[in-house]
């Protein structure tokens, strides 16, 4: 395993025993909570109330946004060592597969103007750069626009 797929790999376990220690110590303060309303009112169960509940629920989800941002942060890291690696090695130009291009298509039927997210969820989900998602969708406006004002013209000079 290269060395930098090693560090990936031993941070991403740092974040994992992170939020598994988080989680066994909410776990902890759970049932050290209902041990001592058990010994307070004599009852063997606790009704939980919607605050109770929602709290819970509350706090589980704030662990797991922690982790799944800190994994993100990573990634994101990863992406740009990627990308600066490309910068210096600057490769001949390469076709897209099929695949990448037919979902940059149907992404760009609906939204032709991609956010900075939308960008990154597809330069990682298709191994690709950054730039390579943004040159991809400018280069695909400048076409069909080009495309749209030929035709545009063609039809006025029928009429």
């Amino acid at each position: 395993m290269p060395k930098k797929m090693k560090e990936i790999a031993y941070n991403l376990n740092g974040i994992r025993d992170a939020y598994i220690s988080r989680h066994n110590s909410l776990c902890q303060e759970i049932r050290e909570a209902v041990n001592r309303f058990k010994q307070q009112t004599g009852r063997k169960s606790v009704p939980i109330t919607d605050s109770t509940r929602k709290e819970i629920e509350f706090r589980v989800d704030q662990m797991r946004r922690t982790s799944v941002y800190s994994i993100e942060e990573v990634l994101e890291k990863l992406l740009l060592q990627k990308n600066m690696k490309q910068i210096r090695n600057i490769s001949p130009r390469t076709r897209f597969s099929k695949t990448v291009t037919d979902d940059l298509e149907n992404f760009f039927e609906v939204n032709p103007y991609p956010t900075e997210q939308d960008r990154k969820n597809m330069a990682v989900r298709h191994g690709l750069s950054l730039k390579q998602i943004a040159n991809w969708f400018t280069n695909k406006r400048n076409r069909t626009s080009s495309f749209e004002n030929k035709s545009q013209g063609a039809s006025n000079v029928n009429e």
